[in-house]
């Protein structure tokens, strides 16, 4: 046997061939294994693509926005899953799962890259109930979700951080932790004299490293990055589920839901919410400065 058959770009493209149904599951994809993948699906075919998007994971290019719009020209499904780490690969009923995301190290493609598995999903694998849980909770990327995206592309690359956010091995991911949103663009400009307490700025920058904010950004391109952050994380999510809830039962449901006690509970969705109707007045602000 070469070498080459068990490489998991092999592995893949001999199962997407002739496919009618596909149904591509990964974190990390780029547009050009994506369209290769296309290419051997022939038109018709029903697609459906889930991907995982972060703010520094597109300003870093680990994956590519332009992906959607491949599958949407396609007439396919392109959406996102905020927890996804799985990566699952389903052509008619051959169903792939492993390790390997659909990016050239990921996939061996040209026989180099990263150490990775792709294999035939075991019998016990429920096929079924995975891709009816993954599909439940995603969601499409509206236009002007996809416009708020694009405009973290040109921020620049130089000395960008290294976070922690969104972390998969993490039972809550990213939240809001300081209760002065209005701090961290202070903070990020390093105008420390211009917040009350040392101790506030301290947490304002300690919350801007958590975000992975690369240094270097603009105002807005500094609120677009927080935006991302806030709509892409799955804590904020379930806030907003319930926004401005202020009773017993929506802090027990968080606290059950994500493992923490009631008391932190009501302070981080009072957090949140702060966040949220800060960082929304000022999207308005944003799009009037615009027009």
């Amino acid at each position: 046997m070469s070498m080459d058959s068990t490489l998991p770009w092999s592995t893949l493209m001999a199962r997407c061939k002739d496919a009618k149904i596909a149904v591509i599951v990964a974190p990390y994809m780029k547009t050009a294994a994506l369209e290769r993948v296309l290419a051997a699906i022939p038109d018709g075919a029903s697609v459906t693509c889930v991907s995982r998007w972060t703010p520094e994971d597109i300003r870093s290019g680990v994956t590519d926005l332009d992906c959607r719009e491949l599958i949407l020209a396609r007439n396919g499904r392109f959406l996102l899953h905020d927890r996804l780490h799985a990566k699952y690969y389903r052509f008619d009923n051959q169903v792939l799962i492993g390790s390997s995301n659909l990016t050239r190290p990921g996939m061996n493609i040209g026989g180099s890259g990263n150490l990775e598995i792709l294999c035939a999903s075991p019998p016990e694998f429920d096929t079924m109930l995975f891709e009816a849980q993954l599909l439940q909770e995603a969601y499409p990327v509206s236009d002007a979700d996809f416009a708020l995206w694009s405009r973290i592309t040109p921020i620049p690359q130089r000395d960008q951080t290294i976070s922690q956010h969104h972390d998969p091995g993490s039972p809550v991911g990213w939240k809001p932790t300081t209760r002065r949103p209005e701090y961290l663009w202070l903070a990020y400009q390093r105008r420390g004299e211009d917040i009350p307490m040392a101790e506030q700025e301290e947490i304002a920058s300690r919350e801007i490293r958590s975000l992975g904010i690369p240094n270097g950004l603009t105002e807005q391109q500094f609120n677009d990055w927080i935006r991302l952050s806030l709509m892409t994380s799955p804590f904020v999510k379930s806030v907003r589920a319930n926004l401005y809830e202020t009773t017993e039962a929506a802090w027990e449901r968080l606290s059950q839901q994500w493992s923490i006690s009631k008391a932190e509970a009501e302070r981080s969705k009072s957090t949140t919410e702060s966040w949220i109707a800060y960082f929304e007045a000022n999207t308005l602000q944003d799009e009037s400065e615009d027009t």
